[in-house]
């Protein structure tokens, strides 16, 4: 089964992501993400077993002490690969240091259950590109500041991930809160 563990969106925070997808459709064709799917992934795992799922669980079991609660902003826009050929449209997060932390610990604890990959940058996907209707209007947005608000990162989320014709599904799987 495809799986990550991912830390999803503070519900306060929702209503303003939805406000700035519709504010960059203005300026992009973009298949916006729902906002039930608004997470940060931060280990993806392509095909696991059930055996595997009941391993990352034990993991994450034992990371939650070492790991301790922090908050971050949502701040900044930003796209993969580069703005000259956007794919991926995406909210940044302040201070990157806790979380990148965190991001490092999860990664080498669950580093046998996933292949190695490009190392992550902490974000928010809100959309994936398809065309760029207005460019000069949209790098304007990238370059506007933007801060969405703060949230505390106080639990892991381990969730599956289901392929279907409308886009993905999200089904939690486990969950643990961060106390260290």
């Amino acid at each position: 089964m495809r799986a990550f563990v991912g830390i999803p969106l503070a519900d306060e925070l929702v209503e303003r992501t939805v406000t700035l997808q519709h504010e960059a459709e203005r300026y992009v064709k973009m298949k916006i993400v729902k906002t039930q799917n608004l997470h940060w992934t931060v280990k993806f795992f392509a095909n696991v077993s059930e055996t595997q799922i009941e391993g990352i669980k034990n993991v994450l079991d034992g990371l939650k002490s070492s790991i301790k609660p922090f908050s971050i902003s949502l701040q900044g826009l930003g796209v993969f690969p580069n703005e000259e050929r956007p794919s991926v449209l995406w909210i940044g997060t302040q201070p990157e240091e806790p979380f990148a932390k965190m991001l490092q610990q999860v990664n080498v604890a669950l580093s046998h259950y996933a292949s190695k990959g490009r190392e992550a940058v902490p974000h928010l996907t809100i959309g994936r590109v398809k065309s760029v209707s207005d460019r000069p209007a949209f790098e304007k947005l990238l370059k506007h500041p933007v801060t969405l608000g703060e949230m505390a990162v106080d639990r892991l989320v381990l969730f599956q991930s289901v392929l279907k014709p409308e886009g993905p599904v999200y089904q939690k799987l486990y969950e643990v809160r961060l106390s260290g």
